[in-house]
């Protein structure tokens, strides 16, 4: 059961009557605040039967603290959608494939999303252990890991039909990107697939600086505060020749979809979608 303040303060100061000592008191305390962390995590529970996460999660992920849980979500079953639509363009229905990765899952934002599969076994991976904690707890349906900011991944050679990275790239730098794309290349099989976004010329031309657009137009690859690689203030702007004849060049790219400003007022913006295929 959980106590208010005025209980749990209460309880310490009990403990300290007794005469417990330091170490005792701060290990009970611990235990309380896990006990606490535990429920919070499963008492919210959402339309699709899966529980909420906490909203300091939800910031973790979007960096945008004016989206409610449950607009939140339904951004996820968005990308979710487009995810399923684009394998089903390119004849590949997402439910025959034995093995799917996310790559940077978060807190599960679209991982949730596909806990109706069948047949595919459904995995994710992130370098934020709070958030691979949550989802181990709360998404039993998938299996999830914890990766470093640089690679590898705890997974064997060729395990994957199909990876997924949303959002991720956005956020890296130049020499990080090309060692994570050669890892998911390694664990994705022969003729796999990786779907993968990045913030292109609709986000350039409304969040860079005029040198900077100069820098995009030319081809090159943008990158705003590289010291924080990882998080969303480290920025990567990717124009589509570089995606394609530099980062994804071991690829094959099989279908291109510019972003594009959804909501300037509430700067909603579309990013760009690559569908990469793994040589055979």
């Amino acid at each position: 059961m959980l106590q208010s303040p005025k209980q749990f303060l209460k309880r310490v100061l009990g403990m300290i009557g007794y005469h417990m000592g330091l170490h005792e008191i701060a290990s009970e305390i611990e235990r309380l605040h896990e006990t606490v962390r535990k429920i919070q995590y499963q008492t919210i529970v959402a339309p699709d039967g899966l529980p909420l996460p906490p909203a300091e999660f939800d910031f973790l992920v979007s960096a945008r603290r004016d989206l409610d849980a449950f607009q939140f979500l339904e951004l996820g079953r968005d990308h979710a959608a487009e995810i399923v639509s684009t394998l089903s363009r390119n004849g590949i229905e997402i439910d025959e494939l034995e093995a799917i990765l996310e790559f940077g899952c978060g807190c599960g934002r679209i991982t949730r999303a596909f806990h109706f599969l069948k047949k595919a076994k459904v995995y994710g991976t992130d370098y934020n252990r709070r958030l691979i904690d949550w989802c181990r707890q709360c998404l039993p349906f998938a299996e999830f890991e914890t990766n470093e900011l640089s690679p590898p991944l705890a997974y064997r050679d060729a395990q994957f039909d199909f990876i997924y990275a949303y959002s991720v790239f956005t956020h890296l730098t130049e020499s990080l990107q090309h060692r994570w794309l050669a890892e998911l290349s390694r664990v994705l099989k022969p003729g796999g697939h990786l779907f993968l976004t990045a913030m292109g010329a609709a986000f350039a031309q409304e969040h860079l600086p005029p040198q900077a657009k100069e820098q995009f137009a030319a081809g090159q690859l943008v990158i705003m505060d590289p010291e924080l690689a990882g998080e969303n203030a480290c920025c990567a702007f990717h124009p589509y020749l570089y995606v394609k004849e530099t980062l994804a060049k071991r690829f094959e790219l099989q279908e291109f979809q510019p972003g594009a400003v959804v909501d300037r007022s509430r700067n909603f913006i579309g990013q760009d979608r690559y569908f990469l295929r793994k040589p055979d």
